[in-house]
C-alpha cells in the first residue's frame, strides 16, 4: 500500500514509501517475484518487484535467498511500518520499485536482486529484509520462528556471497 506523493532531492516525483499491511495469519509469509528494470527520471535502473502474502501451508513453490546484512536499516516502529533505509549509510539506500511503491534495501540485497532480474527468474523469491516488516518487532519475531520451515519450505536457497570480483 502507497503512502503520500512525494519528490526527490532534485524536485523530481518520486515514488511514495512501501507500506507493510498486516500478515492474515500468523504462519503467513510474504514473497516476492522480481518483474525487471524500468528507467527513473535520471535514468537510473531500478528493480520492480511485486510482492503477496501466502500461508506457509499453501505457498506456492518459492526460492529463499539467503546473503549477509550490513548494519541495522530500518526503524522500529508500532504497529505497520514504512521500508525505510538509512541513505546516509553507504552501505544501504539502493531504492527497488515494490507494488508502484519505493522500498529502500542494502546494496547487497540489491545487488542479488539485480542478478535475478538479468537471469530474468520468473520464481517467487523469499528474502527476509523485504518480506519480514523489519519495523514490526511482533511480526519478526514470529517471522523469526518460522524462518526453519521457510527454508525447509523453499525449492532452493540461493546462496548471494556478493558480486563476482577480479580481487580474488
Amino acid at each position: 500500500m502507497a503512502s503520500e506523493p512525494r519528490t526527490n532531492s532534485l524536485g523530481l516525483p518520486s515514488l511514495p514509501l512501501y507500506v507493510y499491511q498486516p500478515l492474515p495469519g500468523t504462519r503467513s509469509i510474504r514473497l516476492i517475484k522480481v518483474l525487471g528494470f524500468r528507467q527513473d527520471g535520471l535514468n537510473r535502473l531500478i528493480i520492480r518487484c511485486t510482492i503477496e502474502s501466502h500461508g506457509l501451508d499453501s505457498i506456492p513453490p518459492f526460492q529463499a535467498l539467503s546473503y549477509t546484512w550490513a548494519s541495522p536499516m530500518y526503524q522500529e516502529s508500532s504497529g505497520t511500518s514504512s521500508a525505510r533505509g538509512q541513505k546516509e549509510d553507504a552501505l544501504h539506500g539502493e531504492e527497488i520499485e515494490l507494488d508502484g511503491s519505493s522500498c529502500v534495501i542494502s546494496g547487497n540485497l540489491f545487488d542479488a536482486l539485480s542478478w535475478l532480474a538479468e537471469t530474468k527468474m520468473q520464481d517467487y523469491i523469499w528474502a527476509d529484509a523485504i518480506c519480514i516488516d523489519q519495523g514490526n518487532m511482533k511480526e519478526k519475531a514470529i517471522q523469526i520462528s518460522l524462518m526453519g520451515d521457510i527454508y525447509t519450505g523453499a525449492k532452493n536457497v540461493i546462496v548471494w556471497l556478493g558480486k563476482e570480483s577480479s580481487d580474488l
